[in-house]
């Protein structure tokens, strides 16, 4: 009995542990990686499904990577596991190529179930399905919403709020710029209320380091004007003036339609706006080199978005997914060998050029850019841990960045 208290008193400490470290309860916790985890098997199921429906042999469909947790087979001998870390997943697919001890090729198979023996417009069909598979989520979860409980739409006014306290060495300080400012247009043009008002004027910033901006202000109801020089900073010599900024939300707008039709349409405009969001605010992370303190997130500050969705309620964890299944779509379309995009590129090189690239060489750089992708996950992961006490850009108050 006293070891069974003892274990019970162990699982409620860790528990507590974990709300301690994410400041959300462990249910909300736990809700959110299960929504993380669908939203992965169903890119996943969208490789392994094109593959199934073409006939080619499967080895394994795995959630996470690492350790199995759990595994099973099908009647098919194909093995479906959970793995231990929830940073992706993949499925695995027989090679055509045996090798001998020394590590060397033995022999390459002939087997036409086999993916590499496929012609390259089959093999394009099933790297390509994850990232449809991605979209179609996200479509199908908004159409949900949209027929249900409906969409909630953002609606903002015109400007930008300065939202901290500008450092007082900062060319924004300098300029007179102070929190609560509310900076309504640059040069004369007015910055109109959107979701992407905040990509628009860090945009306009970086790209002109040591010009000077002529900035119409609004403080307390009064008019100012301010003329502020964005200083060169970071490798690219990106124009910066040192202050947080965040969108003048002003209201939720519900869109929603009991014809199916008509919420088929609403899901796909939603899918639309959180793919032209997605890609503005990764164009603004490339441009800026990733430079921007915590811009970019892990996976534990991906879970912890995820929880404080679940905890607000149960629709909000629904979109959630479909912003999150964007996300994963786009970033898995990137040219990166160790990505889809990257595979799809060395396949469709060969669809053209009627020649291979060599096996030797793809694999190489696969290895290589899987490595970096590795480090880089590594490297946000260690991030997120510093960042662990801290709110998340892009809930609650909108999202803030520092510019």
């Amino acid at each position: 009995k006293i070891d069974k208290y003892i274990d019970k008193s162990n699982k409620i400490i860790k528990s507590n542990e974990m709300e301690l470290y994410l400041g959300l309860p462990t249910a909300s916790i736990f809700q959110s990686g299960l929504a993380i985890a669908a939203v992965v098997a169903f890119h996943e199921a969208g490789h392994f499904l094109a593959a199934r429906l073409q006939g080619m042999r499967i080895q394994s469909y795995n959630i996470g990577y690492g350790p199995k947790i759990f595994s099973f087979n099908d009647s098919s001998s194909i093995e479906y596991a959970l793995r231990l870390f929830p940073l992706g997943g993949y499925v695995a697919f027989p090679s055509n190529i045996e090798y001998d001890e020394s590590g060397e090729t033995s022999k390459t198979l002939d087997d036409p179930n086999l993916l590499q023996n496929r012609p390259a417009i089959q093999r394009l069909v099933v790297i390509s399905a994850g990232v449809i598979a991605n979209f179609l989520l996200s479509f199908l979860l908004c159409t949900g919403v949209a027929y249900t409980t409906g969409l909630n739409r953002p609606v903002f006014d015109n400007g930008i709020l300065v939202s901290t306290t500008p450092d007082v060495n900062s060319p924004g300080y300098l300029s007179g710029l102070r929190a609560n400012d509310v900076i309504l247009k640059v040069n004369n043009k007015l910055l109109e209320g959107s979701e992407t008002t905040n990509q628009k004027f860090i945009q306009l910033i970086r790209e002109n380091p040591n010009n000077p901006l002529k900035l119409l202000v609004l403080r307390n109801g009064e008019q100012l004007d301010v003329s502020v020089t964005p200083r060169a900073s970071g490798l690219k010599s990106k124009g910066s003036i040192g202050i947080g900024i965040s969108p003048r939300l002003n209201r939720l707008e519900i869109k929603k339609s009991l014809n199916v039709i008509e919420a088929a349409e609403l899901g796909y405009d939603e899918t639309s706006r959180l793919t032209s969001i997605t890609v503005q605010s990764l164009q603004n992370l490339i441009d800026s080199g990733f430079s921007g303190n915590g811009d970019v997130g892990g996976p534990i500050a991906v879970i912890k978005a995820g929880a404080v969705m679940a905890e607000s309620n149960p629709v909000a964890l629904i979109g959630f997914m479909a912003a999150l299944s964007v996300n994963l779509g786009i970033l898995n379309a990137l040219p990166f060998p160790a990505l889809d995009g990257g595979q799809f590129l060395f396949v469709l090189y060969e669809l053209v050029s009627r020649k291979k690239f060599p096996r030797e060489f793809q694999d190489n750089v696969t290895a290589l850019a899987f490595g970096l992708l590795l480090i880089f996950s590594l490297s946000t992961i260690v991030s997120d841990i510093s960042n662990i006490d801290k709110p998340i850009p892009g809930l609650s108050n909108g999202i803030i960045k520092r510019e």
